[in-house]
């Protein structure tokens, strides 16, 4: 049986071309938008909507290391606090993932 050489690899999709265009694109269009006065409007319920995916990154870790996850609080500033109790497994390694599993 002979081995593949790099030579053979399929092509690239062109879906899958379309997609990192697509996504460059929305990376420039957003760098684009936080430099103009209006863009601030445009991109906020965004802003919102990844401070509320931190949070629950944090409030979900705290579950899984045992704890319980109590109120997350999100604010106009996009700013945003998650409270959880509880004795965590692993005692300061899970605070530490706690604190780490914002990045979720």
């Amino acid at each position: 049986m002979k081995s593949p050489s790099p030579t053979d690899a399929p092509p690239i999709p062109k879906k899958s071309s379309q997609s990192l265009t697509w996504l460059i694109g929305a990376a420039i269009a957003t760098v684009i938008l936080w430099q103009v006065p209006f863009g601030f409007y445009v991109l906020y319920p965004f802003s919102i909507l990844a401070t509320w995916f931190h949070e629950m990154g944090h409030g979900l870790t705290a579950i899984a290391m045992g704890g319980t996850f109590q109120r997350l609080m999100l604010y106009p500033s996009g700013a945003g606090l998650a409270y959880h109790s509880g004795n965590l497994w692993f005692g300061p390694i899970g605070r530490s993932l706690v604190s780490a599993g914002g990045l979720l």
